[in-house]
């Protein structure tokens, strides 16, 4: 549905239908791990929007989800550092990283 790359982090993401953020490694092309906003693996709730901070020394990526909620995770460590009430369908991140 949505994919997003982070050459600083070297990792591509992408979400797929009623699926987790899913990570795969841009050296090796291997599975690089999952982030999943719910103890349960499946399904998950669909997911509108993903995007990586571009400022790879932040190392954060987003996820808008139909429900309304917007979690910000690390991609690397796959844990919530965030969680909110958005009903976003469209994420970006400012060229600097900062927002």
């Amino acid at each position: 549905m949505h994919v997003d790359i982070s050459v600083g982090l070297g990792l591509l993401g992408a979400t797929y239908r009623l699926r987790s953020v899913t990570f795969w490694d841009l050296e090796t092309n291997e599975f690089a791990g999952q982030f999943h906003r719910s103890l349960a693996a499946y399904p998950e709730p669909f997911i509108q929007a993903f995007v990586f901070n571009p400022n790879s020394e932040v190392t954060l990526a987003a996820a808008a989800y139909q429900d309304g909620k917007t979690m910000v995770f690390d991609p690397e460590i796959l844990k919530a550092q965030a969680e909110v009430e958005t009903n976003a369908s469209i994420l970006a991140a400012s060229p600097d990283g900062q927002c």
